[in-house]
């Protein structure tokens, strides 16, 4: 009799040692689960602060020895910590650029500390006669390095730009302008003198 009772203790002390030992398991299984779970958002001043590092370090602000660079609006999206950005800056005169190009415009949207999307508008001077060495052809070179033609393409969205496939692509907004048509003035996309150009057909 009393072997029986010490067996019925012995099997209850076990249920109960194993419904705690789930419960714990459990417990830690949630706790983890929303610590992992959980991040730090980021401040519309982090997000602006990486917003600055990005531009500084875009191609068109480094390859046009971009100055005066000016923050504009700021505007908070669809998330809680989604932002958008306006940054303007000016370029120096370049043989890369047009003469018309004095500078570039850049939109940008940041998600949870990551640049998501970027938009870039040249910032344009009125076009007048003589102002280019091409006719009024108003695209643009970036001179990267070519050793053969199939090394220059064309970038940007209007396919206006002239550059080298060995480069980061040349993002630019969507928009159409007729003096982009380098066939129109008879030019392409070509290697010359180890710099990818636009240069005239048959040249």
């Amino acid at each position: 009799m009393i072997h029986e009772i010490n067996s019925v203790l012995v099997r209850v002390r076990v249920r109960k040692l194993l419904v705690v030992l789930i419960l714990v398991f459990a417990i830690s299984s949630t706790v983890g689960c929303i610590q992992g779970g959980t991040r730090e958002l980021v401040s519309e001043e982090e997000a602006r602060e990486i917003v600055y590092d990005y531009v500084v370090n875009m191609y068109q602000y480094r390859e046009y020895n971009g100055t005066n660079l000016v923050p504009g609006l700021a505007l908070k999206l669809g998330c809680e910590d989604c932002y958008g950005f306006v940054y303007t800056f000016d370029v120096q005169p370049s043989d890369k650029l047009p003469g018309v190009v004095t500078g570039f415009k850049v939109d940008i949207e940041v998600e949870s500390g990551t640049v998501n999307k970027t938009w870039i508008t040249e910032i344009r001077r009125n076009v007048t006669s003589n102002i280019l060495e091409i006719g009024e052809f108003c695209g643009w070179s970036t001179n990267g390095s070519c050793t053969i033609g199939s090394d220059c393409i064309k970038g940007g969205c209007s396919g206006q730009v002239c550059q080298s496939r060995l480069e980061e692509p040349i993002i630019t907004t969507c928009e159409w302008i007729d003096c982009y048509s380098a066939s129109t003035y008879g030019l392409e996309c070509m290697c010359a003198d180890g710099q990818c150009r636009w240069i005239k057909q048959g040249s």
